[in-house]
């Protein structure tokens, strides 16, 4: 298995733009944008810095093409309506609420914060 900035079989557009096709090759992943906002709240909450690493990796490390998908890997995640997922870090204390786009495997995160925080937002519309 090559690595996600692998170019292969690779097709340019007519402005010039480089396609790679990861879904035929079977190597696409989720991505995860951004990782900078879960290293910013790990160091302002550093007890919970393993947990998001843990998370980063385990997001980005394979496909989801549905919510059930992820269901089979983080069974704590709720799916709520507009496309988003609640996950819980580390046990029940911090929150992440990110929105998915299945087709493109991409996840962007809305909101990191903690269980109060949370308490205080719209999951479905942030």
């Amino acid at each position: 298995m090559t690595g996600r900035w692998e170019t292969i079989d690779n097709q340019i557009s007519q402005n010039g733009k480089l396609y790679i096709d990861y879904f035929q090759k079977g190597i696409y992943s989720m991505h995860v944008i951004s990782r900078k906002c879960l290293i910013e709240f790990g160091s302002c909450h550093p007890n919970v810095k393993r947990e998001l690493a843990t998370w980063f990796h385990m997001m980005e490390k394979k496909e989801y093409p549905s919510p059930i998908a992820i269901k089979e890997v983080f069974g704590s995640a709720d799916i709520i309506p507009g496309d988003r997922v609640v996950f819980n870090i580390k046990g029940n204390s911090y929150r992440i609420i990110a929105k998915v786009r299945y087709s493109t495997q991409t996840m962007f995160i809305r909101f990191i914060g903690t269980h109060a925080e949370y308490s205080n937002v719209n999951a479905e519309t942030i």
